[in-house]
């Protein structure tokens, strides 16, 4: 039989007590660590959480600033109760540019123009009266007045009166002005049909267009 060397087991039996003395320290150090990675994920998720919800790490969209209505200039007339040049702005109406002039006189026939056409630049908006005066007929050479009538401003009186025209070709003469803007010449009228040869051949050396 060999002898054990007394040295050897001690040896050993030094090896075993230490071994077990470390475990201890060991399990702590273990779960300190799986502790803190348990507090990374944490805080990571947090932050995530915040982020979607809107917290701190969310990015305010600004909406882009609508761009300014451009202005324009519109001259009203007649039976307002301030004539005159007004700026308006794109989109708005014959409605807002007799409201900028004051709104209309006591005189005004609303019923002939048309409040809801759409206004632009340069615009000549003439807002007729209405009348009891009861016209003499004219026959068809005799003149208006000492002057010619500007079919770009004159009000539904002074078209009413000229030869042949009437009321209801008057009304489309002011019409159209209101809604296309005023006439380059004389001869719009009957190129465009808002009057008959015959009927123009009566005013044609009585209207200008200026």
């Amino acid at each position: 039989m060999t002898a054990e060397h007394p040295h050897a087991n001690m040896m050993v039996s030094s090896a075993e007590a230490a071994l077990r003395s470390g475990w201890p320290e060991l399990l702590k150090l273990s779960v300190g660590i799986l502790a803190a990675i348990a507090v990374v994920a944490g805080v990571i998720m947090f932050v995530s959480q915040q982020v979607m919800s809107g917290g701190h790490g969310s990015v305010e969209i600004v909406p882009a600033a609508a761009p300014e209505a451009k202005v324009i200039k519109v001259y009203v007339s007649g039976a307002a109760q301030r004539p005159g040049v007004y700026p308006l702005k794109e989109g708005d109406r014959v409605e807002d540019a007799l409201r900028a002039a004051g709104g209309p006189t006591d005189e005004a026939d609303l019923a002939k123009v048309n409040l809801a056409a759409l206004v632009r630049d340069e615009l000549h908006v003439s807002i007729p009266a209405r009348t009891t005066e009861s016209f003499p007929a004219q026959s068809a050479e005799a003149p208006i007045s000492a002057g010619k009538v500007d079919i770009n401003a004159a009000s539904f009186v002074e078209l009413d009166k000229l030869p042949g025209v009437g009321t209801v070709t008057a009304n489309k003469i002011i019409d159209y002005r209101q809604r296309n803007g005023p006439f380059r010449r004389p001869e719009d009228l009957r190129d465009l049909k808002l009057v008959n040869s015959a009927t123009w051949d009566k005013i044609k050396e009585l209207v200008v267009a200026n």
